[in-house]
């Protein structure tokens, strides 16, 4: 720093400072964009998981296992769906895809009164997810149900379906987000840095044309005049002007 001049040195100074600045406003952009993109998939995850309750009804309930297998099976291939588990009134496991073999509950938020809830379960091999789990109850399915099951009607729901959403795949997409803003990034940052180094070098010249006067004027040279900044109309100016 010692070595730096006036301008290097303010230069520098700025760069750090918007460095500083970049890092924690990217930080802060990145955690509400990993907050949105995350919040984004689970709600289409959810809609795609009621919307596929609400068009196999009658398949679901009658508990085939063979139509219950192709039936997850399609919802897994969904746009997101990393796994299905689908499990009868009696939290009994009846069909899945993709799920896997060990995976354990972190936490849940459980939604209730027939409500979605939404929690993290992680596999053997440290694979993190996102698991939706959404009530089969009567509201989102045919109401053709109370004539055709007599236990339709009694039930407050029918089962659950847990959907999971690979974390790993939300950390992809936030990464090709990232990315794709990375240029325009680096361009403003670039402009901002040359900005300030236009700005630095316009004050230090002056100063510097100065210090050179001044030594040839110590020297005994009484006619050097400064004429370097003398039209700036700021504190450098009025500066060279006095001098």
């Amino acid at each position: 720093m010692r070595r730096l001049g006036i301008a290097g040195k303010l230069v520098f100074v700025s760069a750090l400072i918007l460095i500083g600045l970049g890092a924690a406003v990217s930080w802060h952009s990145l955690a509400q964009l990993r907050s949105m993109l995350t919040q984004e998939t689970v709600r289409r995850v959810e809609a795609q998981t009621l919307s596929w309750i609400q068009a196999n009804p009658f398949q679901i309930v009658t508990g085939d296992p063979e139509v219950l297998e192709r039936l997850v099976k399609e919802l897994k291939e969904k746009e997101g769906v990393a796994y299905v588990v689908l499990l009868d009134v009696k939290g009994r496991q009846v069909a899945s895809a993709g799920a896997p073999v060990q995976r354990e509950r972190k936490s849940t938020a459980p939604g209730g009164n027939g409500k979605s809830g939404v929690g993290e379960t992680v596999d053997a091999e440290g694979g993190r997810y996102y698991e939706i789990e959404v009530p089969m109850s009567r509201e989102h399915m045919n109401r053709d149900l109370d004539a055709m099951f007599g236990v339709a009607g009694r039930l407050p729901t029918l089962g659950l379906v847990r959907v999971g959403v690979a974390r790993s795949e939300l950390e992809r997409r936030l990464a090709a987000l990232v990315w794709r803003s990375a240029p325009l990034y680096g361009a403003l940052v670039l402009v901002a840095l040359g900005i300030n180094i236009f700005l630095a070098r316009r004050m230090a010249r002056p100063v510097a044309s100065m210090a050179r006067a001044a030594m040839r004027i110590a020297a005994g040279n009484l006619d050097e005049r400064v004429e370097t900044g003398v039209e700036l109309r700021d504190e450098v100016g009025e500066l060279v002007r006095n001098f």
